[in-house]
Formats: C-alpha cells, structure tokens, sequence
C-alpha cells in the first residue's frame, strides 16, 4: 500500500500534470514508512512471520493487486470527470468484481449458494456495495493520491 501514492505521482509524470512539492513528500514518506514494515516483516523482527527472502513477499503477497487499484482509481476519477455518475462507474466496476469471484470459487459456489442466499445478499450490500459507492464518490471528489494515501 504504500508505493500507491507514489505511482499516482509517477503516472501524473506521465501525464505531464504538475504536482505540488507537499504531495511528494507525503508520497514519499509513506512508501518509506511501509517500507521500513514490509523490511521487519521480511527479516523476521516483526509480530507477523516474515518470509524467507524478499522474493517470497513479492510472489506470495497481494501486493500486485494494489497497482491495479491505483490504474482503477485513477480511471475511476477520469470517467467522474468526464460526467459519468458514481452509478455508472460502479456498475462496471461489479461487472469485474462478480467475474473474478465466481473465476476464484467456481468449484464451491453452487454447493453453498442455494442454502446461503439471504447472506450472500446482506454481505454483498453492506460490505461490497456500500463501500464501493463511498469510495467511488471519494475518488469523484478527491483527488487520486488522496484516495490512495487515505486507503
């Protein structure tokens, strides 16, 4: 998490937008921060079991899927621009999300489905829905390293 707001500075670069100094330091100072955790957690020094060497983190860990995060919060904040709704937005984004969950758990999911609707309903609108509408009008109203820093 916190190389993400220093890639939403880097693909500005590319973007050629200017970027305050503020910005830089925060960016900064918060990918070193997570770095001195992720170095404790890899060396062994911390409360989580760390890994044999920095490889095995990079490969066993989700980290990759923040990158993703950044290029959809990034878009996510081009298409607002752009006069999409926060309705619009959202409803491709579950198109993606529906895809990968059924991609990840297509052997077990019919097997739990039936007996587990009511749930599956409740989970799905308080902890996918809900939050994805407010952070979707997060990144409508800040901007993409405020979104990144505050996740």
């Amino acid at each position: 998490m916190g190389i993400e707001p220093l890639f939403v500075l880097v693909l500005a670069v590319f973007a050629k937008e200017s970027i305050p100094k503020v910005n830089w330091v925060i960016a900064t100072g918060t990918f070193i921060a997570c770095t001195i955790l992720i170095l404790a957690v890899v060396s062994g020094n911390s409360v989580v079991n760390g890994h044999n060497s920095a490889r095995d983190f990079l490969i066993d860990s989700e980290c990759w899927l923040w990158v993703g995060a950044v290029l959809c919060t990034m878009y996510s904040k081009k298409l607002s621009e752009a006069g999409w709704t926060t309705s619009m937005i959202l409803a491709n984004r579950y198109y993606g999300i529906i895809l990968l969950s059924f991609f990840a758990t297509f052997d077990i999911i019919f097997k739990y489905f039936s007996g587990n609707i009511s749930w599956i309903i409740a989970v799905t609108a308080v902890s996918v829905m809900l939050p994805m509408n407010l952070l979707q009008i997060g990144i409508q109203y800040c901007s993409p390293l405020v979104v990144m820093v505050s996740l």
